[in-house]
This record gives structure tokens, sequence and C-alpha cells, in this order.
């Protein structure tokens, strides 16, 4: 029976602060990338330190993509491919962030 602290998904409001093996491993390429909510990051960084299960995923993925930074060499694209891309990008409705 509810308590009352079922959301929409009858899911309770404690589930969304926590995070089980499937959801930290669904998560850590965002989580590598920075792109989570500083508190996802926390909660999901949380779960990774605890669970030996989780955290050699986390581990190889991190030095996977610190491995594949080291090895890309420096390459800037040219201005006028650039430039094409933004174009591009704008015609299809894409804005510069803020």
């Amino acid at each position: 029976m509810s308590d009352g602290a079922d959301g929409p998904n009858g899911a309770t409001a404690r589930a969304s602060t926590a995070v089980d093996c499937l959801g930290a491993v669904r998560q850590l390429w965002d989580c590598l990338d920075g792109e989570l909510t500083e508190e996802r990051m926390r909660i999901v960084r949380a779960h990774l330190e605890r669970c030996a299960g989780c955290y050699p995923h986390f581990d190889f993925e991190r030095k996977f993509l610190d491995a594949l930074a080291a090895t890309r060499p420096e390459c800037v694209a040219p201005a006028e491919l650039r430039e094409r891309v933004v174009r591009a990008l704008r015609a299809a409705g894409f804005t510069a962030r803020s």
C-alpha cells in the first residue's frame, strides 16, 4: 500500500536519490563526460565508490578515455569547414548555448 510518497510512476521519492548497478553502468559515459547534474554525478559516484562490481567498469572506461585523449593528434578543422558546419547547424535549428 502506498504511503503517499509515490511519484507518478509508482517510484518512491527515495528511489530518485539512489542508483542501482544497472543505473550506474548506464550513466557511466555521461558521468565521465561531465554531462550529469551535480546531484546525479554525486549519486552515481557514490555508488561507484562503494560497489566492487561497478567500479571496474568505471575505472576501465576512464582509463580508455584517458588513453584515447593521449593518442589522438591535436588537429583543428579548417575555418571554412567550421563555418560550413555552423551554417548547417543553424539551418537545422540549433543555437549556441549560453
